[in-house]
Order: structure tokens, then C-alpha cells, then sequence
């Protein structure tokens, strides 16, 4: 894990994990975004993966992603 954030003040709950893939088989995008959203009236969550090439990819979709 390098790095995560959790925002609990939004509506919607939500926490960001940025993980490096050190598996053989992760060679082209070894750098993983999950995203876990709650919805804390219908006490159900979402999770989102996301994979990229490079570590500056990866923050930079966490940077500029919406929703």
C-alpha cells in the first residue's frame, strides 16, 4: 500500500487505496486504484478497481477523477 484517504464527511463516504502489484503477471500496469464508496441510508458499498502503467498515472486519476 503507498498511500490511502478515507473522506467521511461527504454524503457518500468514500476511501481511496493506491497499491503497487508486485506480482510477475502485473508487469504492464502494476499500480492499482480501489475505491470504495458507502451509502450509508441504503447500507450497501460500491467497489471500484482501476490499474495503470505508471505511479503517475494513477495519482493523477485520483486527482482529476469526478465522483
Amino acid at each position: 500500500m503507498l498511500d490511502h484517504y478515507t473522506d467521511d464527511t461527504a454524503a457518500a463516504p468514500q476511501t481511496t487505496v493506491l497499491l503497487h502489484d508486485t506480482h510477475p503477471d502485473a508487469v504492464e500496469t502494476p499500480y492499482r486504484v480501489l475505491v470504495e464508496t458507502v451509502d450509508p441510508n441504503g447500507l450497501h458499498y460500491t467497489l471500484r478497481e482501476e490499474d495503470f502503467p505508471t505511479i503517475d498515472a494513477a495519482e493523477d486519476w485520483l486527482e482529476n477523477r469526478s465522483g
